[in-house]
């Protein structure tokens, strides 16, 4: 055999060779995978019925549609998050008695860092009733319940969520999303028909002081209702811009108000029509350039 044969040879039995060693060290299975069972891998703990109360700090996850007869899901601990996963927390649709999820504050600690998000929640007293600080709720749908979102204390963040039929037909101050808090952002949220024909004064978004109010569409709420209607209501020290705000308080006996703010806000590029009085500011605001006759 000549020389360069010999070489060729040596290099085919290297590949080989080669070859054979990488499937020799090949995993069974593939990576990222697991040979545990899922129940042991996922590292959430599931929710499979209700009602249920969290006391530990931890991350939960709906597995399926659940009905409640009062509240559903009380939250008595830091840190926990909530993952609806697409279904749908449903009430007994019998008045103000009961919560979707209701977050509560403990005698000796207020609760924080709750998230919620992912999911819907209907037919209860209050769809998100929320004490403690520095919540957040992220594309939540709350619909046909009394109310749509109630927060208190500081810190809050809703966003990406559809807040809708809310307090239809019933008495009492009703609202899409009330965080009567300071220092929260509420963004890009759709809150539309709620409290039509209530009895009773009406608000779509509601903030308390040095909030950010933007990018929501406000629209519709009030219709026909036995009160004062407001789409937006904020606090002082509330930047609230970039919002779309019409036709609420159609019909309503009482005042009508798109945007209504108190001092030292800053009310900028937001569409504001056909809602009585479209902007309403004190003198100490800053009023932007607002497509608002």
């Amino acid at each position: 055999m000549n020389l360069k044969k010999k070489i060729m040879l040596v290099i085919l039995i290297g590949a080989i060779t080669s070859v054979l060693t990488v499937f020799a060290a090949s995993p069974s299975t593939p990576p990222g995978q697991s040979n545990q069972p899922f129940s042991q891998a996922e590292p959430r703990t599931p929710i499979t019925s209700v009602p249920l109360t969290i006391t530990q700090s931890g991350s939960y996850y709906l597995t399926k549609n659940l009905t409640a007869t009062g509240t559903a899901i009380t939250i008595q601990a830091d840190d926990v998050t909530i993952d609806l996963c697409g279904f749908t927390l449903s009430g007994p649709n019998s008045g103000w008695s009961s919560s979707g999820i209701l977050i509560e504050d403990l005698p000796q600690s207020i609760i924080k860092n709750v998230e919620i998000r992912n999911g819907t929640i209907r037919d209860f007293g209050f769809g998100i009733n929320a004490s403690g600080d520095h919540h957040r709720i992220i594309g939540v749908r709350l619909i046909s319940n009394e109310s749509g979102i109630s927060m208190v204390h500081i810190g809050h963040l809703v966003t990406g969520c559809l807040v809708s039929w809310n307090g239809r037909l019933t008495s009492g101050y009703t609202w899409g999303i009330d965080i009567s808090a300071s220092g929260c952002i509420v963004s890009d949220n759709t809150v539309v028909y709620n409290g039509s024909g209530a009895i009773g004064n009406v608000k779509g978004i509601v903030v308390g002081e040095g909030c950010i109010v933007t990018g929501n569409t406000v629209s519709s709420n009030g219709i026909e209702a036995d009160g004062d209607v407001k789409g937006i209501e904020a606090g002082e020290g509330c930047t609230v811009t970039g919002n779309t705000v019409y036709d609420n308080g159609v019909g309503a006996s009482g005042d009508r108000y798109g945007v209504r703010v108190d001092d030292y806000c800053l009310v900028d590029r937001n569409t504001a029509y056909s809602n009585g009085t479209n902007i309403s500011a004190p003198a100490t605001c800053v009023l932007g350039t607002n497509c608002a006759p």
